[in-house]
């Protein structure tokens, strides 16, 4: 009887718990939803603003990539998918053209392969970040004495990448020792079907494939670009409403917006009377966790591939935590 009792009521604590997330969220919706109807004038600020920064910056710059990378990841088959070169082509897809790219690429490749990838979730943090061109034309622009710390910050934004890039790929070497054996086994069995594969191919019939791959690849890309434009407009909405907020002074709506959504936040980090030193570590660390709207399009990126955003989180708050260590020690040691 006692075992019993014990076993409901710990069922009952635990359906109470999702109840209780539920409520949260409906709560806070309905409070967005209060201060949208309440103050018009500052969401449509704010809408205008997401818009305008979605189509005159990421979307002309973003959707060739990704229409490209998607229609790559397709094509990848046979041999390749066990290669580390796809990670590696990942990699320097998602560093070189930024959110949410890095993101797009991991979840497309997880379903190509959901048993064999093991890195694309523990990759996917530090691959999924700003671009060299947000670091230039954003970051660079803001603050003018930034421009004279330029290849220390350059060093202290990918730098941390490295870093953790590294360990990832040395755990996981450590972790797949014992299947070594199993995974050269199930590479011969790829090479030959997929060879099996490509002669049995016609020339009509690898036109159509691509043709499907393209058409594919621009409809994916086109959901995507549509999603992220929703998440850049309602975010940069609800920054516009921080910043509203009667605070005491100016570093709460900068933490807030840091934490919130990565261009307000470093725009207003850099805006804060204190130091040089300092607002260049709140930059940085803004910039390397990226806010939650771009955990918010990550997790509308990655949804339905298997990819955990719980452990997208993890992994980024680890990124973020060595780029602050990285960027204290470069600029108050170097």
């Amino acid at each position: 009887m006692r075992k019993s009792k014990i076993n409901h009521e710990s069922i009952a604590a635990r359906g109470s718990l999702p109840n209780k997330k539920a409520i949260l969220t409906k709560t806070a919706f309905a409070a967005i939803f209060i201060l949208f109807i309440t103050f018009p004038q500052v969401s449509f600020k704010g809408a205008a603003a997401g818009l305008s920064l979605w189509a005159k910056s990421i979307l002309p710059g973003l959707f060739p990539a990704a229409v490209i990378s998607s229609c790559i990841m397709s094509m990848i088959g046979g041999e390749y998918k066990h290669s580390k070169a796809v990670y590696a082509y990942i990699f320097s897809a998602g560093v070189l053209c930024g959110y949410p790219l890095g993101a797009m690429l991991c979840s497309e490749f997880h379903k190509l392969e959901p048993e064999n990838d093991s890195l694309c979730e523990k990759i996917m943090a530090f691959c999924n970040i700003s671009s060299p061109s947000f670091v230039v034309n954003y970051i660079f622009a803001i603050p003018p004495f930034l421009t004279a710390k330029k290849a220390k910050i350059l060093f202290c934004i990918y730098a941390p990448v490295l870093i953790g890039i590294s360990a990832v790929l040395i755990l996981d070497m450590i972790s797949q020792k014992r299947t070594v054996s199993k995974n050269k086994s199930n590479r011969k069995l790829s090479k030959t079907t997929g060879r099996a594969f490509e002669t049995s191919e016609t020339f009509d019939t690898r036109k159509s494939i691509l043709a499907k791959i393209i058409d594919d690849a621009i409809l994916n890309t086109v959901k995507n670009m549509l999603k992220l434009g929703g998440y850049i407009v309602i975010f940069l909405c609800i920054a516009a409403y921080i910043v509203q907020l009667p605070f005491p002074n100016g570093t709460y709506p900068a933490v807030l917006c840091g934490i919130t959504e990565i261009t307000n936040g470093i725009f207003l980090c850099s805006r804060l009377n204190i130091s040089d030193n300092l607002i260049i570590i709140l930059i940085l660390a803004v910039n390397a966790f990226g806010g939650i709207s771009t955990i918010m399009q990550t997790s509308g990126m990655i949804q339905g591939s298997g990819l955990s955003i719980k452990k997208y989180i993890y992994y980024k708050l680890i990124f973020t935590i060595i780029t602050i260590i990285v960027s204290t020690a470069v600029i108050y040691v170097f």
